[in-house]
């Protein structure tokens, strides 16, 4: 082998290659052979630090030993590195002990210095502070540059003696000012951080730079992070990778990760993915642990290299051990979500809590989320809140905006909205999409700050712009309604749709509204529920409420109550009120559940007590009905008047039917009259035409017919059923319009086509009267029928009435008794009277007459005259009940002041006989008058008969006689035939004063008015 020596005689340099042109020592360029006897210790070194840059560690192994031959203590020192680092040997720390103290033995202060950081590290021998500093302070007392950098970290760390700053940098200048790389590094350190001497960045970059300037690779770090950062410095990106890069070529981790950073940042080069990893990968394998976890990080994102959890996992529990919190954190989030290994929070936990404890705020985030979520460790807001308070304290934007939170809410700690409001913004001004949302949230409710539409969408803005979904949403709806910005449905549609493009629950409800509606998009129901489903099958409850309506409605699905109740359930057990309410119906109607009223109620209480205002309607209807829940006026009120005080239009009316009738509170036709009109300001169909009716009796207003048809056309354009029905009662009386038969029938067919029973009733009786439509008793029997089998009294007596006379079908007495017993159980007093009729002649029913004269009684107090009729005959014959002549006359009484004419002709006879009043013919002409006028056959006879004899006050009169002898001859009446024949014979009338027989008690016609009356008020409650 040939070897060249440098011809400077003060260098000594060897190599092995004969074509070097500058010596790397002294710069000489001339060189000359030399043998191997005559290569000196030093030589032989050199020789060795040419073969370990290359890599030959075995040669280089080789070279110091033959310089050990030599008894070259440098040599020797060297033999001791390499069993310390196993280059070229088995590494073994206690051989290198050995050597070193060789070294030492022959005043090398090397050896001193080197024996001491194996005492300090308790390397190859006994931990030993003490033993180090002595042997650190012995070399530097020797001036060895490197011991006195050791000593003065000795005093940095306080290891083996007091710590002190001011002396450990005494230490770090003296060696820099020797010209030592390291203590000049150590001392721009305490420059920097202004430790034991004033913070001075100029200071600091001059010692970085003289270390920077004997390459040493901790300082050209160290100055590339001032250039990086622009402390001390210009701010360069471009410097600072080359500093880094001058680093890291020299195997410094720190150096080798920052540059690695900057490759994937593209900061101060292009970026370049595949250099960053390269770059990573070459400091972890030096175990540097955050390059560790930064590789790791790569392999989880799949950046630069194939995606791999495990390889993830992997790389990140390196870095965890080594105590690096970062990937302590990486690590306790992978257990938690079971991605590259098995979930398992207790481990989870326990990587969070060493990060957290080592002071890393995500990690110290993450644990109090674990505290508020109860996953891994025992659910406590106390806990949570003191670890987010840790982080937030660091400035962890979703730890401030985590603990805004918990204060807004007085989780863990005391309600407070302005700490919230104030934590909030310090996570938004650190641009947290979650906290610049919230913070929107704050303007938009006006809590702390001044509430402003304009500052809310903007901030909403901010976040979506950030690709935070929630934000989008939020910015959406300012757009689709117009609130801090112009109204735009299709930016609206645009950021919905965004958040949709994230599977974001709401954005995807929002979406299938849209899609529902056909804004912006071809209306369709089929992608309506695709989009519902998606947001549904996240537990969106919205999303889910909305995809039960599909299936109630059957539309964009086969209709499907279960279904329908299904999801419905999923939502209202999230709390969510609508979802609540509408469970609550089904359960009310059995639609899809078994119907219950106790459910209804119970789900309705849930929705209303969260000021849900359909749902408190609701609750209110089910205490006025008694259903689920003990009936009582007074709660429906309460409950009407909640969900009414925020303007929701069927409680108004409500209420307002409670005002008119004095449900639950006093009559007040105006607080009515003001209800309905609230209501109906809202075009609510009922309200308008409540309203109509308070307009037509002159409730909480002025009479007007003109106003009331207004009100009825306009709630019968609004489709209102009842609205229609009193419209063509209007038309048929000529009542604020022209009288108009046909336009009566128009509105009464439109009313009854909804299945509105008294419009059907009203229609069938037109058609059975031929009212403003061709006469047809089969079409009228037919509407009777569909309004009785809803329960219609009127109806259901009309139909009896037909089946008892053979109107439009064949008689049938039993069908007629049916129909009679279901009107009069609904106290329809004409029913009760035709209903005793038929148990007084057995028709249809056994003949039973007390249960005539209960049902004629019934049908008096209801104020039928026909009943009044009828129970007054029974109790002048005893029939049915004891007799008793002055309830005979009450009743007859009764009926006559209603214009009765049979009631007014048996008023007359009680007078004349003094049945039950005391007798008085002036009185009994009065009636028999009254009576006579109506067309009475019985009463024209009695006026006959009084002006032949001159009684009761009249003058005696044959003319006028004969006058009312032919009257009621002409209608049949015997009496009155014979007493014309007797005048035609000049007979004298007979004198009398005997009672004569009175009539038998007829049956009540149904029709005898041209129709039943209505008295105008057809007001009813929703539900």
């Amino acid at each position: 082998m040939e070897y060249f020596r440098c011809d400077s005689p003060d260098c000594g340099y060897v190599t092995e290659d004969a074509n070097l042109e500058k010596c790397p020592e002294c710069g000489g360029t001339f060189f000359i052979p030399v043998e191997e006897e005559y290569v000196s210790g030093y030589g032989w070194l050199c020789l060795a630090d040419q073969a370990q840059e290359k890599g030959d560690n075995a040669k280089a192994l080789r070279y110091i030993e033959t310089a050990m031959d030599q008894e070259y203590p440098p040599a020797i020192y060297r033999m001791g590195v390499c069993y310390l680092r196993g280059l070229g040997v088995e590494k073994d720390p206690e051989k290198a002990a050995e050597y070193f103290k060789q070294v030492g033995e022959q005043d090398d202060p090397a050896g001193w210095c080197a024996l001491g950081q194996l005492y300090q590290q308790g390397e190859g021998v006994e931990k030993d502070f003490e033993k180090a500093v002595e042997l650190y302070r012995k070399a530097a007392e020797a001036e060895y540059a490197p011991a006195v950098c050791c000593l003065g970290l000795c005093y940095e760390t306080g290891e083996g003696v007091e710590q002190s700053w001011e002396e450990a940098t005494r230490l770090y200048r003296q060696s820099a000012d020797m010209g030592y790389a390291r203590g000049q590094c150590n001392l721009a350190w305490c420059y920097e951080f202004g430790k034991g001497v004033p913070q001075s960045w100029e200071d600091a970059i001059y010692w970085y730079s003289s270390a920077a300037d004997q390459q040493d690779p901790r300082a050209l770090c160290n100055l590339g992070l001032c250039f990086e950062r622009g402390e001390g410095v210009e701010q360069s990106w471009e410097k600072a990778v080359k500093l880094y890069e001058a680093s890291a070529q020299r195997g410094y981790p720190p150096a080798q990760c920052n540059l690695a950073w900057c490759y994937e940042a593209g900061e101060g080069v292009e970026k370049d993915q595949a250099k960053a990893v390269e770059w990573y990968q070459a400091a972890a394998d030096q175990d540097d642990p955050r390059a560790l976890c930064n590789l790791g990080l790569c392999y989880e994102r799949g950046d630069g290299v194939e995606q791999s959890w495990e390889k993830a996992v992997e790389l990140y529990r390196r870095s965890a051990d080594q105590g690096y919190p970062p990937a302590q954190c990486n690590l306790g989030w992978c257990y938690e979500a079971g991605e590259g290994i098995a979930q398992s929070w207790p481990d989870a936990i326990r990587w969070y809590r060493a990060a957290a404890d080592n002071g890393f705020a995500r990690a110290q985030c993450n644990l109090g989320w674990c505290y508020e979520s109860g996953l891994g460790v025992e659910q406590s807001w106390t806990e949570a809140v003191q670890w987010y308070a840790k982080a937030a304290g660091q400035g962890d934007p979703r730890a401030l905006n985590n603990l805004g939170w918990c204060c807004e809410y007085g989780k863990g700690i005391d309600q407070n909205m302005e700490e919230a409001v104030r934590l909030y913004q310090g996570a938004a001004v650190r641009d947290y999409p979650p906290a610049v949302c919230r913070l929107g949230l704050c303007y938009e409710n006006g809590e702390v700050v001044e509430q402003s539409w304009e500052q809310a969408a903007a901030l909403y803005l901010k976040s979506a712009q950030a690709d935070y979904a929630p934000g989008m949403c939020n910015y959406g709806w300012c757009c689709e309604f117009g609130k801090g910005v112009e109204k735009d449905l299709a930016e609206a549609f645009r950021w919905f749709s965004a958040a949709a493009g994230q599977n974001f629950p709401r954005g995807l409800c929002r979406v299938g509204l849209f899609y529902e509606e056909g804004d912006q998009v071809e209306q369709s129901w089929e992608k309506a529920v695709e989009y519902y489903r998606r947001s549904a099958d996240q537990g969106y409850a919205p999303g889910q409420c909305n995809l039960g309506w599909c299936y109630e409605a059957g539309e964009g699905v086969e209709q499907s109550w279960e279904e329908a109740v299904k999801w419905y359930r999923a939502a209202a057990e999230q709390g969510y009120p609508r979802a609540q309410c509408n469970l609550g119906w089904c359960c009310e109607a059995g639609k899809g559940a078994e119907q219950s009223w106790e459910e209804a109620v119970k789900w309705y209480r849930a929705a209303a007590e969260q000021n849900y205002p359909r749902a408190i309607c609701n609750l209110g209807w089910c205490y006025e009905a008694g259903k689920g829940v003990p009936q009582s006026w007074e709660e429906a009120v309460s409950w009407y008047r909640a969900a009414a005080e925020q303007g929701y239009p069927r409680a108004q009316c409500n209420l307002g039917w409670c005002y008119e009738r004095g449900r639950g509170v006093e009559v007040d036709y105006q607080e009515a009259f003001r209800l309905y009109s609230a209501a109906a300001k809202q075009d609510y169909p009922p309200a308008v035409c409540n309203l109509g009716v308070c307009y037509e009796q002159g409730w909480g207003v002025d009479k007007s017919w003109e106003k009331a048809v207004e009100c009825y056309r306009k709630a019968a354009d609004l489709g209102d059923d009842a609205g229609q029905c009193n419209l063509g009662w209007c038309y048929e009386s000529g009542h604020g319009v022209p009288e108009d038969k046909a336009e009566a029938v128009r509105w009464y067919r439109k009313a009854a086509e909804q299945g509105y029973p008294r419009a059907q009733c009203n229609l069938g009786y037109c058609y059975e009267m031929g009212i403003g439509v061709e006469k047809d008793l089969t079409e009228a029997v037919h509407w009777y029928t569909l309004a009785a089998e809803q329960g219609q009294a009127r109806a259901q007596c009309n139909l009896a009435y037909c089946y008892d006379e053979g109107i439009g079908v064949p008689v049938d007495k039993e069908v007629a008794v049916h129909w009679y017993t279901l009107a009069a159980e609904q106290d329809y007093s004409r029913a009760q009277c035709n209903l005793g009729y038929c148990y007084e002649n057995g028709e249809g029913v056994a003949k039973d007459l007390k249960e005539a004269a209960r049902l004629y009684l019934l049908a008096a107090e209801g104020g039928d005259p026909f009943g009044q009729c009828n129970i007054a005959w029974f109790f002048t014959q005893g029939t049915g009940v004891d007799k008793d002549m002055e309830k005979a006359f009450f009743w007859f009484e009764k009926a006559a002041g209603q214009g009765n004419v049979r009631g007014m002709y048996s008023v007359g006879l009680c007078y004349e006989r003094g049945d039950g009043v005391h007798k008085d013919r002036l009185k009994a002409v009065e009636w028999f008058q009254k009576a006579s006028v109506k067309g009475h056959p019985g009463a024209q006879y009695k006026m006959g008969e009084y002006y032949e004899s001159g009684l009761g006050g009249l003058t005696k009169s044959q003319v006028k006689a004969r006058e009312f002898y032919e009257k009621a001859a002409g209608q049949g009446d015997e009496d009155a035939k014979k007493a014309l024949e007797r005048m035609d014979r000049g007979e004298a009338a007979p004198q009398t004063d005997g009672p004569e027989a009175a009539p038998a008690a007829p049956q009540a016609e149904a029709k005898e008015e041209p129709k039943p009356k209505k008295k105008g008020f057809f007001g009813r409650l929703f539900h």
